[in-house]
């Protein structure tokens, strides 16, 4: 894989995040789990420095979306500078829907 470049860069996951108002996917079939895992095998599997990022956004459901950057065995810094490079051009957004945190400081008094 490596020959020709410095790292392989993938979706994180094998579809899109969906949003409360559609059915979610579970990963509870072989099905969603193949696709949930598809491209993070490789790497859990051969074991190669990888990195997720944000990588921007949705455009339907304005949720965000991520990637992964695998570089070479022992190349953890080359994964990690091309990583920074993806995040500093994926633009940031407020989420419009946001829940509280379950341990806020007014929960724990």
């Amino acid at each position: 894989i490596f020959k020709h470049c410095d790292c392989f860069i993938t979706p994180t996951f094998g579809f899109l995040p969906s949003d409360f108002k559609n059915e979610p996917k579970s990963g509870d079939s072989l099905e969603e789990q193949l696709l949930l895992s598809r491209f993070t095998f490789l790497s859990n599997f051969v074991g190669f420095p990888t990195v997720c990022v944000r990588a921007g956004y949705d455009e339907t459901t304005g949720l965000p979306i991520s990637c992964l950057v695998m570089s070479r065995p022992w190349h953890e810094s080359t994964a990690l500078k091309v990583a920074r490079v993806i995040e500093t051009f994926s633009q940031v957004k407020k989420p419009q829907l946001h829940f509280p945190a379950i341990f806020s400081d007014k929960n724990l008094h």
